[in-house]
């Protein structure tokens, strides 16, 4: 052995040198994993910023669509009701004058009147159904 490596303070700045040596080693290979790893965190994140902005942005769009539905559906079931309403009034109308109606008549002139009361009829209709339409009495079917 070199009487060099005999020295203890030799050995201890060996010793020192080769541990500080290592210890940079060491730490140089560690921050190369964390830099690493935190661009990966960093590059998800984004991606999961972007893919919530695209998300939002649908999610604006859905909301302009239902509102523009809710005005459409509106329309329709004022228009249905209307339509509704005038097939009641005709209906009943000749069957009241007529003075009776059929039991089939009967039958479709009430599905019919529920459904204008699902689309929040009322007034006029619902008085001539309940107050005249509904007790009238009942002929026979002609056969044509």
């Amino acid at each position: 052995m070199p009487p060099w490596l005999k020295d203890s303070a030799v050995l201890v700045a060996l010793i020192t040198v080769s541990g500080g040596t290592f210890g940079t080693l060491i730490s140089t290979v560690a921050n190369f994993f964390i830099n690493r790893r935190d661009t990966e965190v960093k590059r998800g994140h984004s991606e999961i910023i972007k893919s919530l902005d695209i998300l939002k942005n649908d999610n604006v769009k859905i909301r302009a669509d239902l509102s523009n539905n809710a005005v459409e559906v509106a329309k329709v079931k004022a228009n249905s009701k209307d339509i509704t309403r005038y097939r009641l009034f005709h209906d009943m109308t000749k069957e009241i004058m007529a003075g009776s109606t059929t039991l089939e008549k009967k039958r479709e002139i009430t599905k019919l009147f529920d459904s204008y009361k699902m689309l929040d009829g009322n007034g006029e209709i619902e008085m001539m159904y309940k107050e005249e339409f509904i007790d009238l009495p009942l002929r026979e079917e002609k056969n044509t």
